[in-house]
């Protein structure tokens, strides 16, 4: 009867190893997936936060537009003529090298930490008449033609926003955003 006592009492043992492991490894699972929700999470806030500030530069670009104040590159500023523009997907180094213009601190209020966004603008080329919207922007013919054969200028706003995480110097996410301004 002893030997069967004994025997129980290492089988209970026994269980409640396993069950504290079992436990134990529940525990590990749920941190590490409450940690990737939290890492995914980030992300999106820091995507939100560079497409916000991409946002804020189109705006001012419409805004520089309106009041009369895009100056050309050749006096220093970010307007660029027909079809002499940088690509919209140049990388980091090449969009800081670039003739950009940005945006004035009142105007644009980071809390994480990012750069400023900024844009610049190219004038498109003349449409070729008849009333109607030529061929996209980026092509010949992106002015429109009012009903009285007069052509309105159009423009291509492109904007480059920043999250605040860099690594190597540089932000991790870039946005780019463009818009048309006629």
């Amino acid at each position: 009867m002893k030997t069967q006592k004994a025997h129980e009492r290492g089988f209970t043992l026994v269980m409640g190893v396993v069950v504290l492991v079992v436990m134990a490894l529940l525990s590990v699972t749920s941190i590490r997936g409450t940690m990737l929700q939290e890492r995914l999470a980030g992300s999106f806030a820091e995507q939100n936060q560079a497409f916000q500030a991409a946002e804020s530069a189109l705006r001012y670009g419409q805004k520089m537009l309106a009041d009369g104040d895009a100056k050309s590159t050749s006096e220093g500023g970010c307007l660029y003529a027909p079809n002499t523009a940088p690509a919209p997907d140049i990388d980091y180094d090449d969009w800081m090298a670039a003739h950009t213009c940005d945006i004035p601190g009142d105007y644009y209020r980071d809390a994480f930490g990012a750069e400023k966004p900024i844009f610049f603008i190219e004038r498109q080329e003349s449409g070729s008449g008849g009333g109607s919207r030529g061929d996209s922007l980026g092509a010949a013919g992106s002015e429109w033609n009012t009903s009285s054969g007069s052509e309105v200028a159009a423009f291509r706003i492109t904007a480059l926003g920043m999250g605040g995480v860099k690594q190597a110097g540089k932000p991790t996410i870039l946005v780019v955003l463009q818009s048309s301004v006629r």
